[in-house]
């Protein structure tokens, strides 16, 4: 492609994602300091754009750079999906944390470091029929989690799925606060860099449907490439597929049949069902309707009555302090562990600076410099060497109760 043709397509890939956002021109103009005559040129293909502009442009559209230069890479498509769900459409915050995540992503890959995720499935039931489609991923996803737990012990769920998705799909999960008024949860669908982020604001029992249903866009095959959920409702096909895949999922018809028939249909059974699946009264009682369990107008009774009324109900002290327990709990902040141990690898190959690790991990970049030239170092023989050393005197092994233990 010669200049003038390169000048074009990023002049039209520009207009597209302008439009896309619905932002006029002047608006644009008024935003990136660059006069609208000076965009309708660039748009046109007419002039070249200069790194500043481009720079000013995608912050003011909240963009990467590398969407208008890269069409068809995860960029381009992120920015185009994320108009596309302009109902969902991220806050600053939100936006600039995952673009920069897919920029981080596309670092390493271009310098040799590769995300290598390995969701090699996918349904065969039509979209269409969305039901019958979310039954099929859930069953597939089911008989693998339940081989992975009975390997696994680990009483908190929602730890325990998110180490299921990162061994079973090498599928990148974060933890980290967007805010009360942020996003439950984000998803990148994407064979090259499928990506989750879930909002730690929230309870462990939402944060863990929340992380179920993003899961399910992924294994979903989806070809919307960003997902953005503000709330759960389900407003497409997309949508439904992935609510119904969460609460199959996490709520097991088979063990949702197991429960009743061993504790009746009291309260009990209800309580030991939010312990054992780790998710809220309220799912639960959405999935029992789903399943015809209870009719409406049981399910709207038990909606009204709500969690304090189940609480009420069980006799048992340890059920309802773990309820509770449950009910304040929150998810534990977590770092995606795939990108991180490429972002080190990344640092060995001088890739990219420790800048972007440091911010990940939220440790001081310089201890973290600290901490990488150590691993390059000899620390490794050094920490052998010394669990052999000798014994100190008493005296001396007394007085390091003196220290600080968390200083470091």
């Amino acid at each position: 492609m010669d200049l003038a043709a390169e000048r074009l397509a990023a002049g039209q890939q520009l207009q597209r994602l302008r439009e896309a956002a619905g932002v006029p021109i002047q608006h644009l103009a008024a935003k990136s300091g660059i006069s609208a005559e000076d965009l309708l040129a660039l748009e046109g293909g007419k002039d070249d754009i200069s790194g500043d502009q481009l720079a000013d442009i995608a912050a003011s559209l909240n963009i990467s750079p590398l969407a208008v230069l890269e069409p068809q890479s995860l960029l381009g498509q992120m920015a185009l999906a994320t108009r596309m769900n302009s109902e969902e459409e991220l806050s600053a915050t939100t936006a600039s944390r995952v673009i920069g995540l897919a920029e981080l992503h596309w670092a390493l890959k271009e310098g040799g470091q590769p995300a290598f995720p390995s969701v090699d499935w996918s349904p065969q039931i039509p979209i269409s029929n969305w039901l019958a489609r979310s039954n099929e991923i859930a069953e597939w996803a089911i008989e693998r989690y339940s081989i992975f737990e009975r390997e696994n012990k680990n009483h908190n769920r929602f730890a325990s799925l998110v180490a299921f998705i990162e061994d079973e799909f090498q599928i990148d999960v974060m933890v980290d606060s967007l805010g009360s008024e942020g996003p439950e949860g984000v998803s990148i669908v994407n064979d090259e860099f499928p990506f989750i982020l879930i909002n730690q604001d929230r309870s462990r029992p939402r944060a863990l449907f929340t992380l179920a249903h993003e899961l399910g866009h992924i294994l979903n095959g989806e070809t919307i490439t960003l997902r953005i959920d503000r709330d759960l409702k389900a407003r497409t096909d997309d949508e439904r597929i992935a609510n119904a895949f969460a609460a199959a999922f996490l709520m097991p018809e088979n063990d949702i049949i197991r429960i009743i028939e061993e504790s009746g249909r009291k309260g009990i059974a209800l309580a030991r069902m939010m312990v054992d699946f780790g998710v809220s009264f309220e799912s639960l009682v959405y999935r029992l309707h789903n399943l015809q369990i209870i009719n409406a107008n049981g399910r709207d009774e038990l909606r009204r009555v709500g969690w304090g009324g189940l609480l009420d109900s069980v006799e048992d002290e340890e059920t309802t302090r773990i309820l509770l327990a449950a009910r304040g709990s929150r998810p534990e902040r977590r770092m995606p562990i795939w990108l991180v141990w490429r972002c080190l690898h990344g640092v060995f190959d001088g890739i990219i600076s420790a800048a972007p690790l440091a911010d990940l991990l939220g440790v001081d970049i310089e201890e973290l410099i600290d901490a990488v030239n150590a691993m390059r170092s000899d620390s490794k023989d050094t920490i052998n060497a010394y669990y052999g050393s000798p014994r100190d005197s008493q005296e001396i092994t007394i007085s390091s109760f003196d220290a600080d233990p968390i200083s470091l």
